[in-house]
């Protein structure tokens, strides 16, 4: 069994760490631009992210489309690149992919359906044009798809490369990324239903603690300082970093309770 773990970053958007403990024989691959990271455990593949129309759409190709690319593998486990990958990513896959399955997702941990991610979206100034996600909705009803398909968080996707039916459910997804407003977890659950894949749904979440994934804030998100951010994505490797986490967490604790003393 060959295995590929990837992820992809652009713009130097995200920290990528070494996996802790990778599995002998597994290829870790990191797809980024001339100017993106170079860390330990992975192989540095560079692209042009203007040839796909920009750093966003370059992600979302490689997302969708990189067992194209990258081929000659078995499975592949593609990673956000705010994933740290802790343990055997072999034994993920063989939870995520038992017989049968073509991908293996995550369920949404907040929503279930289509309509609310879209909801949620532009409440949070996700997207450009409203008017156009909302068309694209429109379109699906208008094509038969009823919103009860589930909704998956696309932040690890496992795949069965071969299997009967991935490749043209995964062109059909980036077909519908281009075509529409650009937010792939909102058109996956009308490919899985035009198109059958055979999926399994994994029974817990990653944001929990878990043996395989930890999740930490984007290098250059709008939520968190950016050193917080390499903090907690560093953990994991030492006890100075894990010592710099803590005390960091309760000097913000004790912020918080001397603003709440005030009001």
């Amino acid at each position: 069994m060959s295995d590929l773990v990837y992820t992809c970053v652009f713009g130097n958007y995200d920290w990528v760490l070494p996996p802790i403990d990778p599995k002998l024989g597994v290829r870790h691959i990191l797809i980024t631009d001339p100017e993106g990271p170079a860390p330990a455990g992975w192989e540095r593949r560079v692209v042009d992210p203007g040839a796909y129309g920009g750093a966003a759409a370059a992600n979302r190709y490689w997302k969708i489309l990189g067992h194209r690319e990258l081929s000659g593998f078995d499975r592949s486990l593609y990673i956000d690149a705010n994933i740290r990958l802790l343990g055997d990513s072999t034994t993920f896959l063989d939870q995520a992919l038992p017989e049968g399955a073509a991908i293996g997702l995550f369920r949404h941990p907040l929503r279930d359906t289509i309509t609310a991610e879209a909801n949620a979206c532009v409440q949070a100034n996700k997207v450009q044009d409203p008017t156009r996600l909302s068309a694209e909705i429109e379109g699906y009803r208008n094509i038969g798809f009823t919103d009860d398909q589930g909704l998956s968080e696309n932040t690890i996707l496992a795949r069965r490369l071969g299997a009967p039916g991935l490749d043209i459910a995964m062109q059909e997804w980036w077909n519908l990324y281009l075509s529409h407003a650009g937010r792939d977890q909102i058109s996956l659950p009308v490919v899985r239903w035009r198109t059958g894949l055979k999926v399994h749904w994994i029974n817990w979440s990653f944001r929990d603690q878990n043996p395989w994934f930890a999740i930490y804030p984007h290098r250059k998100g709008r939520e968190v300082n950016p050193r917080y951010a390499l903090f907690e994505a560093r953990s994991y490797d030492s006890f100075i970093y894990a010592a710099l986490l803590r005390g960091w967490r309760g000097f913000r604790a004790v912020r918080r309770n001397l603003r709440a003393l005030s009001t």
